[in-house]
């Protein structure tokens, strides 16, 4: 999965920092950034995640690069958050909003994943 599913670039980016980190071992997803997801996400679309991300009917996320805008958007609340920097009001609601969005989306996947159980 890893080989065939993360863009080179992130592969070699995460085995630096694991060598930096001075832990051996199959451990490179620990080192994945959260702006990581969008590319990864990207190149595994059609395979992996447009299914996962199309279980709602009203899904915002038409395809791949709708999803990488939206990852996007998550990834400036992320750094605004990490960074101390207060969100506004405006911006508070749209992250509740996808949270709202992406838990009803992993409660369906979980749904589907016991079925095939």
């Amino acid at each position: 999965a890893w080989i065939e599913g993360v863009p080179e670039e992130i592969q070699k980016k995460a085995a630096l920092n694991t060598a930096e980190a001075k832990i051996w071992g199959p451990y490179e997803w620990d080192f994945l950034q959260f702006s990581d997801y969008p590319r990864i996400i990207e190149k595994n679309w059609g395979k992996i995640f447009q299914p996962l991300f199309k279980l709602e009917k009203k899904d915002a996320q038409k395809n791949a690069k709708d999803l990488s805008g939206f990852l996007g958007r998550l990834v400036i609340f992320r750094n605004d958050v990490f960074h101390a920097r207060n969100l506004n009001s405006k911006q508070y609601e749209e992250l509740e909003e996808h949270y709202t969005h992406l838990c009803k989306i992993y409660m369906n996947w979980r749904k589907l994943s016991e079925k095939k159980k």
